[in-house]
């Protein structure tokens, strides 16, 4: 539906993490980005995998709130996105509701953003990027001493399955992605 969100259903974390070790084991994985993870137990599992499997670099995009408003993430999973996921995103790349949901602040203008990204880089992300408006697909980056701030371009991949929209990402070589490969 281009409208809305009908019904989620989460799958098991076991079943997720059974994805994941299929994936490692037949072909590897250069790179990942997360998507809808809905449940606190869900994110605990991908983090750990994460780690164990040494998932790098990561693309987390909370996937927490449709632009439409609709919840998607259930409310006690966002302590463990907070706490398990970001701290290992190399980019994190949240929508304006999502980046206001995750920093407590409001965003109404690019200097919100600025502020809300370098939030979101204190608590442990590589990089954020938002899209400047909701109906504009352009990103801005929040900037941190020691971080780096991405600049756009396409990155071609050996394999991929890509689901969900499409957003330009920024040039990811500073974030540890110039090898070739894709997320």
């Amino acid at each position: 539906n281009t409208c809305g969100v009908a019904a989620i259903h989460p799958v098991p974390p076991a079943f997720v993490r059974a994805q994941l070790d299929a994936v490692v084991t037949d072909i590897g994985i250069d790179a990942a980005k997360t998507g809808m993870l809905a449940t606190a137990a869900i994110i605990r599992t991908v983090a750990t995998a994460v780690r164990e499997l040494g998932i790098r670099p990561l693309v987390v995009d909370p996937v927490m709130i449709a632009q439409s408003g609709a919840a998607l993430l259930e409310p006690e999973a966002r302590t463990a996105l907070l706490q398990e996921l970001v701290p290992l995103a190399t980019l994190l790349t949240p929508n304006v509701p999502e980046a206001e949901t995750l920093t407590g602040q409001s965003i109404r203008s690019v200097a919100h953003m600025r502020r809300a990204a370098r939030l979101l880089i204190e608590r442990g992300a590589g990089a954020e990027h938002t899209p400047r408006d909701p109906d504009e697909n352009r990103p801005r980056l929040g900037d941190q001493p020691g971080k780096t701030v991405c600049r756009e371009v396409v990155i071609e991949a050996r394999r991929v399955k890509v689901t969900g929209r499409r957003q330009p990402v920024q040039d990811l070589a500073p974030c540890g992605i110039d090898d070739g490969n894709s997320v």
